[in-house]
C-alpha cells in the first residue's frame, strides 16, 4: 500500500458520517489518578489530530487518544485500507478458560486501532494477537 489515507482528515471524516462518537483516552499515562476516558464526536477528535489537509490543532491541555478500540467494527470501510499479517492468523491452544468463547466474527480476530497526535507516549505492555480455532 504506497497510499496513506488516514493522513487526511476529509477522508477519515468521510468514512464516518455525521454524529459518530468515540471512545478517547485522556491524558499522559493511564496509570496516572489525572487519567480518564471520554466520550467524543469523531469529528472532534479528528480535529485534534495533526493531518495534511487540516489547520493543526489547538494545543490541548491534556493527551487525548484512541486507544483499544475496534474502529473497523465502527467504520468498516476502513478495513480496505489496513493488511493483516499472516502470523495472525497462527493456529495456538486456547485459553485454558471453560467460558472462552473466541471472537465472533468470520475471521475470529479482533483488530484494536491506536490513534492519537504526534508524541503520544503507550507505556509498555504485552498484547496477545491470535486466531483462535
Amino acid at each position: 500500500m504506497t497510499d496513506h489515507p488516514w493522513r487526511s482528515a476529509a477522508y477519515l471524516r468521510s468514512v464516518a458520517g455525521p454524529g459518530r462518537i468515540v471512545p478517547v483516552e485522556v491524558g499522559d499515562d493511564y496509570r496516572q489518578s489525572d487519567w480518564t476516558q471520554e466520550l467524543m464526536g469523531w469529528d472532534d477528535f479528528v480535529a485534534s489530530l495533526h493531518l495534511n489537509d487540516q489547520p493543526p490543532p489547538r494545543p490541548q491541555k491534556k493527551t487525548m487518544y484512541l486507544a483499544q478500540h475496534n474502529l473497523l467494527v465502527q467504520f468498516p470501510s476502513l478495513q480496505a485500507d489496513i493488511i493483516v499479517p499472516d502470523y495472525v492468523y497462527a493456529s495456538i491452544p486456547p485459553p485454558e478458560f471453560a467460558d472462552y468463547r473466541p471472537p465472533g466474527n468470520e475471521e475470529q480476530l479482533v483488530i484494536n486501532m491506536w490513534l492519537g497526535p504526534e508524541g503520544t507516549v503507550s507505556p509498555a505492555h504485552t498484547s496477545l494477537v491470535s486466531r483462535l480455532s
